[in-house]
């Protein structure tokens, strides 16, 4: 697992091939040709200017909300997330155990513990800009322009009850063996769902 660093903020990655290259969310890497990757440290979970790596944004999707990055020198040692074999994405998941890490609010690094509460298909969602989601009252032109400038997007999903807030978007779902269900996207505001 990675830490993705923009101008605009910061999320989280999983490395998916001996290449480096890393899978993680659009809304991470937003229109961005590079970003800067944080490799985890041997020892603790601080960032050294050692583990910091430029990388290319090299394919995105912004209906599913995914992005693929590849570190232009990635360190010599890294383990590839695995993917589970025989993997059906379906109802058969539900109350499975889900595991994800991530760097919550900047807390790098960080283990949560859930289940997988149901399959959505085809899950519409969009992120909108802070001036939108706080409370201020706008102007029913303001606020078309705010529903222009947000992104909508479908994908099937796995809802979770795993502890997630900004800063593990981009994260690995994983089941019990460590291996890649899903990668974190979307948390609704005040719930635990």
């Amino acid at each position: 697992v990675v830490a993705i660093y923009t101008d605009d903020g910061m999320g989280s990655g999983a490395i998916i091939n001996k290449e480096g290259h890393i899978v993680t969310n659009y809304h991470v890497t937003g229109d961005n040709e590079k970003v800067r990757v944080v490799f985890k440290p041997k020892n603790g979970v601080k960032a050294t200017p050692t583990s910091i790596h430029e990388a290319d944004v090299i394919s995105i999707d912004p209906t599913r909300d995914l992005a693929l990055v590849k570190p232009l020198f990635p360190p010599k040692s890294f383990k590839p997330i695995r993917f589970p074999k025989n993997f059906k994405f379906n109802d058969s998941l539900v109350s499975e155990e889900a595991h994800c890490i991530g760097h919550p609010e900047g807390y790098t690094w960080t283990y949560t513990k859930g289940i997988i509460s149901q399959i959505r298909s085809q899950e519409q969602w969009s992120y909108y800009t802070d001036k939108f989601s706080s409370n201020l009252e706008l102007s029913e032109s303001e606020i078309d322009k705010e529903l222009e400038a947000s992104i909508w997007h479908i994908a099937d999903v796995l809802q979770i009850d795993c502890s997630i807030n900004p800063g593990n978007s981009g994260g690995p779902i994983m089941n019990s063996k460590g291996e890649l269900l899903g990668i974190n996207s979307n948390f609704i505001d005040g719930s635990q769902t």
